[in-house]
């Protein structure tokens, strides 16, 4: 052992120096970026400044990038040996940017999804499509040369999915007529969507928050943390409000409304452990199953979720769905809780309207759902999430006729037949002039 360490193995230590310099932040001014090597006077504030506040936990991924740009320098520039040295290690490259996405978007969700998952929160066929879609954008956003910047890499997301993953996916299934490119692609962006855009501000969302967002990790992290502070003092007072990082508000039910208190306590938890230098990935991942039901199936008005409650009340003997609702409920559910929003409407006629009216329609959707239920009992679970994602996404027939022609060309045919199937019965119940798409396809036959 002491001869080891007096003589070293000098061919296995630059081996596995090589590896750490390969996978890790460098080590050396000279292997580092520019931007890590600091300087003097002005050179050294800006340095801290982009370090600290606007790149902070970006070590790796700017000298990545650095990297990368080393690379291709030798490819257009250098002689044959260092053109294939280039070539070898941009190829190293996408090969490591591809196989870390692939992990985080593709395998550990689908793995934790197989195993936390609840019926209605299976992967399908179209959700690994987009995965892997968003996987490709990904690799590419870190493959350019530009510094890791929200602004930035979501124009170039917002690019890509305009100009390569539209066309690539369905750009010929999302058109009428004569429509123009913008106007398919301005559908398709709004009922289906590709790889998702982070950081985008919303019309709800208050202007300091927006700029938090958009401030780097920093200001991204103060304002998830600040949202999360938000919500689990929402439900440490009996709430069943969710408020988002972007302003909008909805309404988890009562059955799930233990797994989102759960989920957002146990958010603060890793929060507070990521302030303490302590993170872990796979545990985070686990984290966000435990509100992918609650949120898909939320009520967008409290009047909703009072509906919601007075027919689950009333149908719970039957259904397994309404019996875990009215075990899961407080003092105060459904008609109770309708007369505590007309008495804060007060005198006024206008909102006391409001009230009852979106009283009245939070009676629709579990009522067609419970009916749903009953029909197909081994298809329900499979697509009533995608069903409530439609409903929410799709406004008027033509865009209902477009989104499930282009379902037809791409789903496998006997789960597109599932769908549409289920989805015939419970528009028709909810929104029956939403499936009134007869005018477009007479005009599709001529």
């Amino acid at each position: 052992m002491g001869a080891r360490s007096c003589h070293p193995n000098k061919e296995a230590l630059s081996y596995a120096d090589s590896l750490v310099s390969k996978d890790q932040a460098a080590s050396t001014p000279r292997q580092s970026a520019d931007l890590y090597v600091g300087g003097k006077d002005f050179q050294s504030t800006l340095t801290y400044v982009l370090q600290n506040f606007m790149l902070p936990f970006s070590r790796f991924a700017v000298n990545k990038k650095r990297s990368i740009g080393s690379d291709i320098k030798k490819v257009y520039s250098g002689g044959l040996k260092a053109k294939r040295e280039g070539i070898s290690a941009l190829t190293g490259s996408v090969i490591e940017l591809a196989t870390f996405h692939a992990v985080g978007k593709v395998i550990l969700p689908a793995i934790y999804t197989a195993i936390f998952g609840d019926d209605e929160d299976q992967l399908k066929s179209e959700d690994k499509t987009k995965a892997w879609y968003d996987v490709l954008v990904s690799t590419i956003t870190d493959f350019q040369p530009m510094v890791p910047l929200a602004a930035s890499d979501n124009l170039l997301r917002e690019t890509m999915n305009k100009y390569l993953i539209f066309p690539m996916m369905e750009e010929d299934n999302f058109g009428i007529g004569d429509e123009t490119y913008d106007e398919r692609y301005e559908r398709w962006k709004k009922v289906k969507g590709g790889v998702p855009v982070y950081g985008s501000m919303s019309n709800n969302q208050s202007k300091i928050q927006g700029l938090m967002a958009l401030a780097g990790p920093y200001g991204q992290f103060l304002s998830e943390m600040g949202n999360t502070f938000v919500n689990v003092e929402a439900f440490a007072s009996g709430s069943n409000k969710v408020t988002t990082a972007t302003g909008r508000e909805y309404f988890v039910r009562p059955e799930d409304r233990a797994n989102m208190t759960m989920h957002y306590y146990m958010k603060m938890m890793v929060m507070g452990a990521n302030l303490a230098g302590f993170g872990n990935k796979e545990f985070e991942r686990y984290l966000k199953t435990l509100d992918n039901v609650p949120r898909n199936r939320a009520l967008s008005s409290e009047e909703e979720l009072a509906a919601y409650e007075a027919v689950a009340k009333s149908m719970s003997s039957s259904d397994k769905q309404f019996l875990d609702a009215v075990e899961a409920m407080q003092d105060g559910a459904g008609p109770e809780r309708l007369q505590k929003l007309l008495k804060e409407a007060g005198t006024d006629p206008y909102i006391i309207q409001q009230v009852t009216n979106r009283f009245s329609k939070g009676f629709d959707q579990p009522i067609a759902e419970k009916a749903l239920r009953s029909r197909f009992p081994d298809t329900y679970s499979k697509h009533i999430a995608e069903l409530r994602n439609i409903g929410k996404r799709v406004q008027n027939s033509r865009d209902y006729y477009v989104l499930m022609r282009a379902k037809a060309k791409t789903m496998p045919a006997q789960e597109f037949k599932e769908l549409d199937e289920l989805a015939q019965v419970y528009f028709g119940m909810l929104a029956p002039a939403k499936i009134e798409t007869s005018i477009y396809m007479q005009s599709a036959e001529e």
